[in-house]
């Protein structure tokens, strides 16, 4: 199966830049670098310094979503600082009750 990754938030970009950088030194490039990012200005923000900093082919590799994807696939999730902001329920158990736990 073709590897893949995929980006929530890429922020400046700079993460991606790196990460193809090096695993094209590794020779262990994804067949697709996805970035999920809902901010038009930073696509466009992205696309600019990954155009113009990484080599053709590189550049070629990634693509923008607008979701994750929907098939089936093998690869690897990365979100800095996304996941850990989303608003996540905790519960307690004391006394065999169920209780929120709100902050």
């Amino acid at each position: 199966a073709q590897s893949r990754l995929l980006e929530l938030g890429g922020g400046t970009g700079a993460f991606a830049e790196a990460v193809l950088l090096r695993l094209a030194e590794l020779d262990a490039l994804p067949s697709r670098y996805a970035i999920l990012e809902p901010s038009a200005d930073l696509r466009e923000r992205q696309q600019q310094r990954l155009q113009q900093n990484l080599p053709v082919e590189l550049a070629a590799r990634v693509d923008w979503v607008d979701r994750p994807f929907e098939e089936d696939w093998e690869g690897v999730v990365f979100a800095n600082e996304v996941i850990d902001a989303l608003p996540t329920p905790r519960f307690l158990i004391r006394d065999g009750e169920v209780y929120e736990e709100t902050v």
